[in-house]
């Protein structure tokens, strides 16, 4: 059992463990977890267990975990944890015809006590097989209450299979294709986080077809699975309403009538004579089912859809698989690192402190994922050691373009290169994890660019990454060497795990995929936010074939080695309502000893126009190169505005370099990092960042001044912080937040006497005031029609903070500095030394 959550202990009590899930805000409590493998049987040695997640499957990408394919011993230890699991092992002894029984018992309670009772309980053999016989028993009696038949419940499984997983069965229903929005359903009382079946009737003749959906929809219930039924009436409109009283009559005969319009998994009817044709569209879109009663029933729906289907599937063949020509390689990159400074066994900084190179190997692992932000102010990438990270556009959190993956055990990337040589049919990635050969590989980060080099079967390979000073896109410059005598024949495969939205979950299946002259554009369907944004994916070479299915990507593979490497070619369809990704094929040919440069480029704009620009701009090497040294030249100039000489060259390095390129870079315009995915804007923090920065460029400091005062209420109090592109922040009772913007004014003023900064003027949120007992407030705020300068702005912050206990010291509200404290004077009593040495 696998439990990702750094907020788990363990302890081992006689045969079992308890694992203890600690609470993690004032209204949870401590969950406990009760895990037993138990037999009345003899057993070989003392029952084993692992914790460690990185110990059970050490590092490698194999389904079956390192440590059980190798029959290793498991640790026993207990301790903390970064990354925890809980695998547990017991080695039995069997006799010839003998049958044993393990009992595998997991059992969960908000008290300890409990947990001991139920395993004692459950370490019966007697008790276990009675409690399974009550089990049938239960299920026997709902179904004969029910009134379904064995049939009845295959048929429910099989359409609930569609139901709750990607349904590319869809695609047949001719739905319209545009962008849709969520929050339009919401007038009809339907929230759009469950899963919808959608009934079409319009005769009365076909009631039968409602009569078994519903019957489908009390199994469903009885199970505790949660969705939605939507029945559209599509009977004219008559005084008499046949259709429609009689749907009425079934959910009364039912009993089904107090889940009529529930928000939380009901039953909705809806009069399609009643409702816009738009709405009707976004019902067909986003339903997980659609069953037209004229069609016939579920059984005759899902039939006739599936047979269609069969009918469309493209039967691409595979490449003819040659035997593997072993070539006895030893030729590696050979860096010199004996100058890197700083060297700890994995790294080190260049002499002029401007670079830091990583050496990787596969049998010696970074001790965690090694990060580099690259970013400009609307657009960035996160890059690690394994080339994983992910891409975003204008928000890092709610417009993220490929998949964010917070899991430094693995660090999968959701961005790939894939390789394969047509001569020997070798197949291998540039993500170092994703290999398993013993290579070795070197990581560079510099300011603004990524680049890594390895060589592989006879290939050298190079690739440079960057973000440009201004457009919206990410810049791969592949460049492949062959080091053979003879020509080699390449195919390369660009994969991307898209999300274009804040989560791939919601997003996944609504991602549309086409390709336009060598350009692939990218469309989510199904998005509130950042509808306008054009996503796309090019090269600098002919796109011979795309897909948008990440289940025919991948097909009997893995992630490592995805079965569409072996394809004559991808399958060249749009993805829609199928697990979405964006993969691209190209055919590269390499003379003896001939060098390539590749442009592999994945970017988002906010017209057509702009995307086709862009793409056909980085499709020409020439500008890739020297719009490189041109991001290389612009952090140099930055960066060595002020120079720090101390005593210690370390602090030297980072003081002259790294710590602004950071803040500017991952705090300013990412806002997030590989661990924290934030996008929001924090109204004190973001304020804080600038005050080093001042001594680089002052205008980061200024713009960030006018900012905060945009996201101030008229009442003084401010957005704790918020997402600029949607309207949307937290109102909190936090006492410092406020303040932190007189402070920055006055060390502005201060350092560059301009006074003028008082007179800019700058608009108010507005939005309702906390009532009592609330500490904060997620809405959206609206910019309101009041102007004040900064000066005013700065005396209602200042107004607003005066508001002292019985001791004289300013109340801390929900917290001050310290985020932690958010209960210490939430109940308008505590008091905050910190803040009144702060206002001093």
């Amino acid at each position: 059992m696998l439990f990702n959550n750094l907020f788990l202990t363990f302890e081992k009590k006689d045969e079992e463990i308890i694992v203890k899930r600690k609470k993690r805000g004032a209204e949870e409590k401590d969950i406990y977890i009760g895990v037993s493998l138990y037999t009345e049987h003899e057993t070989i040695g003392e029952l084993e267990y692992e914790i460690d997640k990185e110990k059970f499957f050490e590092k490698k990408q194999n389904i079956i975990p390192n440590m059980i394919k190798e029959s290793k011993p498991f640790s026993k230890h207990l301790g903390l944890v970064t990354d925890p699991c809980l695998a547990m092992k017991r080695t039995l002894k069997i006799m010839p015809g003998e049958c044993i029984t393990l009992d595998f018992i997991l059992c969960i309670s908000k008290e300890k006590e409990e947990i001991n009772k139920l395993i004692k309980k459950y370490k019966n053999t007697n008790i276990i097989t009675k409690t399974f016989d009550l089990a049938k028993a239960k299920v026997e009696a709902e179904t004969i209450y029910l009134g379904l038949k064995g049939k009845d419940i295959e048929k429910y499984q099989k359409l609930l299979s569609y139901v709750l997983l990607n349904n590319p069965l869809k695609r047949l229903n001719n739905i319209q294709q545009k962008i849709y929005s969520q929050s339009k359903l919401w007038k009809y009382g339907i929230s759009g986080d469950l899963p919808i079946i959608l009934v079409k009737i319009e005769d009365l003749n076909d009631l039968y077809v409602v009569q078994d959906i519903l019957k489908a929809y009390e199994f469903y219930l009885s199970k505790n699975i949660k969705l939605d039924l939507v029945i559209l009436n599509e009977e004219e409109n008559s005084y008499e309403q046949y259709v429609r009283y009689e749907i009425e009559n079934e959910i009364l005969n039912k009993q089904m009538e107090y889940l009529k319009n529930k928000s939380d998994g009901g039953i909705f009817v809806i009069n399609s004579n009643q409702i816009e044709k738009e709405d009707i569209e976004l019902l067909q879109f986003k339903a997980n089912f659609i069953i037209d009663s004229k069609l016939g029933d579920i059984e005759t729906g899902i039939k006739d859809l599936e047979e269609d289907y069969i009918k469309e599937m493209k039967n691409i063949g595979e490449d003819v698989k040659k035997e593997y020509i072993v070539i006895e390689d030893n030729k590696n990159v050979n860096m010199d690192l004996s100058n890197l400074k700083y060297y700890n066994e994995f790294g080190g900084f260049s002499e002029d402190g401007l670079e830091y190179t990583i050496k990787l190997e596969k049998d010696k692992k970074l001790p965690t994922v090694w990060s580099m932000v690259l970013a400009n102010k609307t657009f960035g990438t996160i890059v690690t050691q394994n080339l994983g990270g992910y891409t975003w556009h204008k928000n890092s959190r709610l417009n993220r373009l490929s998949s964010w993956g917070n899991n430094p055990v693995f660090d999968i990337p959701s961005e790939i290169i894939y390789l394969r040589d047509y001569k020997t049919g070798k197949k291998w990635s540039l993500s170092n994890n994703l290999n398993d050969e013993n290579l070795e590989s070197y990581l560079t980060y510099g300011f603004g660019y990524v680049k890594f080099r390895t060589i592989q079967n006879n290939i050298e390979q190079e690739l440079k990454i960057f973000v440009p000073k201004k457009d919206n896109i990410k810049i791969n410059i592949l460049t492949l060497k062959n080091l053979e005598p003879e020509k080699r024949k390449l195919k390369i495969l660009y994969y991307i795990k898209p999300v274009l939205g804040e989560d791939e979950i919601k997003t996944n299946g609504y991602i549309k995929v086409e390709k336009e002259g060598n350009l692939i554009n990218i469309k989510n369907l199904y998005k509130d936010s950042f509808k306008k944004n054009y996503a796309f994916v090019s090269c600098s070479e002919q796109i011979k074939s795309f897909t948008g299915n990440k289940d025919f990507f991948i097909g009997n593979g893995n992630i490592k080695n995805p079965q569409a490497l072996d394809k004559v070619s991808l399958d060249n369809l749009d993805g829609l309502f199928n697990n979405s990704c964006v993969a691209i094929e190209i055919e590269i040919e390499l003379e003896s000893y001939e060098s390539k440069d590749i442009v592999l480029q994945f970017g988002e704009e906010n017209t057509l126009i702009e995307e086709k620009n862009i793409a056909y701009k980085y499709s020409k090497i020439s500008n890739c190169i020297k719009e490189l040294e041109s991001v290389k030249h612009y952090w140099y100039k930055l960066l060595n505005k002020v120079e720090v000489k101390t005593p210690l060259e370390s602090l030297n390095l980072i003081l002259n370099g790294w710590a602004k390129y950071q803040t500017i870079t991952a705090r300013l315009w990412a806002r997030t990092g590989y661990y924290q995915s934030g996008g929001a804007i924090g109204f004190r923090d973001q304020l804080q960042d600038t005050l080093g920065l001042k001594y680089v460029d002052i205008n980061f400091m200024k713009e960030q001044i006018l900012i905060a005062c945009r996201h101030q209420f008229i009442e003084g109090d401010v957005e704790h912080w918020w997402h600029e592109d949607t309207n949307r922040g937290i109102r909190t009772r936090f006492s410092d937040d406020l303040l932190w913007l007189c402070y920055v004014v006055y060390e502005y003023i201060e350092f560059t006497g301009d006074y003028d900064i008082l007179d800019k003027k700058e608009p108010y949120v507005m939005g309702e005031l906390l009532p009592d007992n609330v500490d904060e407030r997620y809405d959206v705020y609206l910019e309101s029609k009041v102007k004040e300068n900064v000066y005013t702005h700065c005396i209602r912050a200042i107004d607003r903070s005066l508001n002292f206990g019985e001791h004289g010291l300013p109340k801390i509200g929900s917290g001050d500095w310290n985020d932690g404290l958010n209960t210490v004077g939430n109940k308008q009593k505590g008091e905050s030394i910190w803040l009144r040495i702060f206002c001093l």
